[in-house]
């Protein structure tokens, strides 16, 4: 029986052969080969992957590996090569269609956050999944996927370094968006507290809506009638989760927060995601919010889950240690028996990565770094030369995740 429908969006950076970012995906995505599943990202040096909606994770996986197939065609022909990885200083993404706000965003954003901020919103790529909503039961489905949270970048952190070269933390990416880039308008890019009902989710799309248009009006900025043209409640902001009623036949929820990463990985991440999901919305089972810090438990029974304060400690710690943080690991370690038997035979064994990484308590970005330091780089400042070398070996975890 079928529980949900899943789809992704995926974004690379396009290198050259000596792993340094080069700006022709325009030139890529106009290519006659394109079928329309290659689409514009913030940058020209970004390309964003849609996938054909699926009902297991093997056959997304399968169609989503045509699709990397199908760029990595195109991209040779014109001299380049996509990597799952956001900037880490090896050259940098300009900027598309800042001359044309009614086609981008770009210059709205800048007005809005200035130079400093945008430069740093603007470096990131990151996955998203599509989870269908399921009717009647969609504020237990989000609090659920919002109790998941710190799974979407824990288990996929590729951005140990900055776009600025540097090391300090293990998720910049994340950081970026809820600490800095949205620290003054936190409705726009941070984790909120659960939701009681559908109607707590329009509130909130409305208001971060209204206070980014208020901005714009106070600022005077000639930026304010382009927003009117370009941005709706339903599609302002980088919520972590966003409702989105008007895909597939039942809408989704689009959860927003992973990194970038090989296709193993991603898969895996998804797999824990849908098998958590489905096995409670199948079996209808009950959930509550615990009252306690530090306490959930996912059974057939009943699904207890980590209140608010316990999923900002999550991810407090998330994003500075990975797995290395104890309260995350043994979160994971719950969830990952409960998420393997809401999977079909053939999805379980995608799980296989993160078993790997429960026991060594490496994520992707432990592994970039233990690459980072076998090169003999050490420090937390990495030159441009040497974080093309992050580039490249992104590009090999990428093919090998291919096989």
């Amino acid at each position: 029986m079928v529980i949900s429908n899943i789809g992704a969006e995926i974004e690379y950076n396009l290198i050259d052969s000596q792993g340094y970012l080069i700006n022709n995906a325009p030139r890529v995505l106009a290519d006659p080969r394109n079928d329309g599943s290659l689409v514009k990202e913030g940058t020209n040096s970004q390309i964003e992957i849609v996938s054909d909606p699926a009902d297991t994770v093997h056959e997304l996986g399968q169609n989503i590996r045509k699709k990397i197939i199908l760029l990595e065609d195109i991209c040779q022909d014109h001299g380049s090569f996509p990597i799952p990885a956001s900037e880490f200083g090896a050259g940098k993404g300009e900027l598309r269609g800042m001359s044309d706000p009614l086609k981008n965003r770009g210059p709205i954003y800048l007005d809005l956050f200035g130079k400093e901020l945008f430069e740093e919103l603007r470096a990131y790529s990151g996955t998203h999944l599509h989870i269908s909503q399921t009717p009647d039961k969609q504020t237990e489905q989000y609090n659920l996927l919002q109790a998941l949270d710190n799974l979407s970048y824990v288990l996929t952190s590729s951005s140990p370094i900055s776009y600025q070269g540097i090391n300090s933390i293990n998720c910049h990416r994340v950081n970026s968006f809820r600490n800095n880039v949205f620290k003054e308008s936190p409705l726009h890019g941070q984790l909120q507290p659960y939701i009681n009902s559908l109607t707590d989710i329009d509130k909130q799309n409305t208001l971060r809506w209204q206070q980014w248009l208020d901005d714009l009006t106070k600022k005077n900025s000639p930026s304010a009638a382009e927003y009117l043209n370009i941005f709706k409640p339903e599609n302002t902001g980088y919520a972590p989760i966003r409702k989105r009623d008007n895909i597939g036949p039942t809408g989704t929820f689009e959860v927003r927060s992973f990194d970038t990463n090989s296709l193993d990985i991603t898969l895996a991440v998804f797999a824990l995601y849908k098998g958590v999901h489905d096995k409670a919305m199948k079996n209808n089972t009950p959930i509550e919010i615990a009252t306690q810090n530090n306490t959930y438990n996912f059974t057939e029974d009943k699904i207890t889950l980590p209140n608010y304060q316990t999923l900002l400690q999550f991810e407090n710690e998330g994003i500075q240690n990975g797995l290395k943080s104890d309260l995350v690991k043994d979160y994971i370690t719950h969830l990952l028996p409960y998420a393997e038997a809401g999977l079909p035979p053939e999805d379980r064994l995608y799980l296989a990565p993160l078993k790997e990484m429960l026991l060594t308590r490496d994520n992707p970005a432990d592994e970039i770094m233990n690459f980072m330091r076998e090169q003999g780089y050490q420090g937390h400042q990495f030159t441009p030369q040497q974080t093309a070398q992050t580039n490249l070996y992104m590009r090999e975890r990428h093919l090998q995740s291919l096989n």
